[in-house]
């Protein structure tokens, strides 16, 4: 299974952690999707609609994706990203793992890694991948990719 362990920040907020590890990524196997040439609203812009499933696991196009754009570590690398610092202060605030602070937390990690494809900072599609697509977003497509990219706490195997 591809999964990243994340969150080597500080030993302290390891501690916090109290035997799980955060994993960031596709963590369901399911397939990509086919664009269809209708295109539909998608946080702030456009994408196509979904066709048929293609034959290419969603994981193995995010792991070719994140070897190009490091869209799963990168993020958390960033000073001026608000979300890591939003995230760290989840994390310190409250760990008493009750299940609405841990869903906070969760949700804050996945806004580090979505955050940045939606504002953009992985740069431009090239022109040719704007015709066919017939729109510029960079790293979405159909919406299939970034809607899979999930969190979750899982145990340390110890």
């Amino acid at each position: 299974m591809f999964s990243v362990e994340m969150l080597k920040i500080k030993d302290e907020i390891n501690k916090k952690l109290e035997g799980y590890t955060l994993e960031v990524g596709v963590l369901a196997d399911i397939p990509a999707k086919f664009a269809r040439k209708e295109q539909k609203p998608f946080h702030g812009g456009v994408a196509n609609k979904k066709g048929k499933d293609s034959p290419v696991p969603l994981r193995a196009v995010l792991e070719k994706l994140d070897a190009i754009y490091n869209i799963l570590l990168g993020p958390w690398a960033k000073r001026d990203n608000m979300e890591v610092a939003l995230t760290v202060r989840e994390m310190i605030a409250d760990m008493n793992k009750t299940s609405a602070d841990k869903q906070r937390f969760l949700n804050a990690a996945q806004a580090v890694v979505r955050n940045p494809i939606l504002r953009g900072e992985y740069g431009d599609n090239s022109p040719q991948t704007q015709a066919v697509k017939g729109f510029n977003r960079l790293l979405i497509n159909t919406g299939t990719l970034f809607e899979n990219l999930k969190t979750r706490l899982a145990k340390k195997n110890v």
